[in-house]
């Protein structure tokens, strides 16, 4: 039995016993909610499911870091599957009841997530510093839901040499798709419909406040793409996982274990 401590082991035990299970895309993937619809992504893109299904292989980046100052932020987890790219803000617990909360400051990572895919998308950008260097240069927000010009150095980034032409595909095809996962269902909300208005709301709330600011203090150009509600998702592995074999046991106030049914 392991035992490990916190959000970080949280991420790593989940994605780890499903991709050894083979069921990435049939569990975590399937179970999805959208944002606009309240709808599973199996049901709601039922031919983009089985193709997802058909996939030889599904790849897992966990913690890539794309700058945490002066970049665009730190995924939880990256997965990759043929063109489709699903970004990953895992967290254990989210109240929705107060405007400064872990579901807005999670909010936030996703909208710095898919402003990042943006700037990666208009491609690398020569600086003459010092010692000048190619980066990723574009409009994000920071912490306090400011915009922030933001750069990301090239050299030495493994893993964004290594998986930035697929996630520039998955962009620019309209693939990619960003997700909130808590290990309990959210506070605040009640039933279905509840859930759907309060994460549609803060969530609208955020992006017209972030493009108003992007318009006033970035060259139209350079100003991100409007993020598509449509392909920002939500989930709890209490509720929706552990009816499919997934779960966590509670030995302690932060201690998980992945089991399976």
């Amino acid at each position: 039995m392991l035992n490990c401590y916190g959000e970080n082991s949280l991420t790593y035990l989940l994605f780890d016993h499903l991709n050894e299970t083979n069921s990435l895309i049939t569990k975590l993937v399937a179970n999805l909610k959208q944002f606009s619809s309240n709808k599973t992504f199996a049901n709601c893109h039922p031919s983009l499911f089985e193709d997802l299904k058909s996939e030889v292989s599904s790849d897992v980046w966990l913690f890539p870091n794309f700058g945490k100052g002066s970049g665009f932020g730190e995924p939880d987890a990256i997965l990759l599957c043929g063109d489709y790219s699903f970004w990953f803000e895992l967290e254990t617990n989210f109240d929705l009841r107060r405007k400064k909360s872990s579901a807005r400051n999670s909010l936030l990572q996703l909208l710095r997530f898919n402003y990042f895919a943006s700037a990666l998308s208009k491609g690398k950008t020569r600086r003459k510093t010092n010692r000048s260097h190619w980066a990723i240069t574009g409009a994000t927000i920071n912490g306090k839901a400011e915009f922030k010009p933001a750069i990301l150095r090239m050299a030495g980034h493994p893993v964004l040499n290594e998986i930035g032409p697929r996630l520039v595909n998955s962009f620019k095809k309209k693939k990619d798709h960003y997700v909130i996962f808590s290990e309990k269902r959210m506070n605040g909300i009640k039933g279905k419909a509840g859930n759907k208005t309060a994460l549609r709301s803060m969530f609208h709330e955020l992006v017209a406040e972030h493009q108003a600011t992007f318009e006033e203090a970035v060259p139209a150009v350079d100003v991100p793409n409007k993020p598509d509600e449509k392909r920002f998702w939500y989930e709890y592995l209490n509720g929706d996982l552990d009816r499919k074999g997934v779960s966590i046991n509670q030995g302690g106030k932060k201690y998980v274990q992945i089991t399976t049914a």
